[in-house]
């Protein structure tokens, strides 16, 4: 009869670790679940559409620490906000921020470059404060030069009868940008889409002289 029970007591006794150890093995695998989720939106948010590995990310995030702590001044909002606001009606508008003084005049003088979609290396904007100022503090760690690109959006109305391929940029689909054949900057928006720059640490306006002229 001891037997029995010994054996019916050690028999649940096994039962209650195998249940311990499932459920163990549950927990981590749904933290584990967790964690690539995590790991997928953090990567969409630092990575702006590049394919991060779990360093780099942690890099990122690092390095956008003070910028987070402290966003842009009201005087650059309020600077960008003017600038744009004569021509935000009747343009698109986007940004794009150049990490030097260097890269942004030469996107003056060259046009804006840019490998195989235009949306990956720009932001649009509008006239609301509240979006200007989110996307002013996303693109923050970037650089300190933030370049005006504005397109008039007459120039994105389809003609009747012709429809977009999808087959390479959206711009490109448009006749907007210039497409360049065998360089590894596949696209060029022209200088007359470009207006100009804004040294946001100095609060300096930099106008593009061939802006608007074809």
């Amino acid at each position: 009869m001891n037997f029995f029970a010994n054996e019916s007591a050690m028999i649940t006794g096994l039962l209650i670790i195998l249940a311990g150890a499932v459920i163990i093995m549950l927990v981590q695998y749904y933290r584990i679940r967790m964690f690539r989720r995590l790991f997928r939106e953090l990567s969409a948010v630092f990575g702006k559409d590049k394919n991060l590995d779990y360093n780099l990310l942690i890099e990122r995030i690092i390095h956008s620490r003070e910028f987070y702590r402290a966003g842009p001044s009201i005087a650059v909002i309020d600077l960008i906000s003017n600038y744009i606001k004569g021509i935000i009606d009747d343009s698109r508008v986007f940004i794009h921020i150049a990490p030097d003084k260097v890269t942004a005049e030469s996107i003056i003088k060259e046009g804006f470059k840019y490998s195989e979609d235009f949306h990956k290396s720009s932001e649009e904007i509008s006239s609301d404060l509240s979006d200007l100022t989110y996307k002013l503090q996303i693109y923050r760690p970037y650089g300190k030069f933030v370049v005006i690109l504005c397109i008039p959006r007459n120039l994105f109305k389809e003609t009747v009868g012709e429809t977009l391929t999808g087959t390479k940029d959206f711009l490109a689909e448009h006749g907007i940008s210039e497409y360049n054949p065998g360089d590894e900057m596949n696209y060029t928006l022209p200088p007359r889409f470009v207006r100009g720059f804004i040294d946001t640490e100095n609060q300096i306006i930099v106008e593009n002289k061939l802006f608007g002229i074809q």
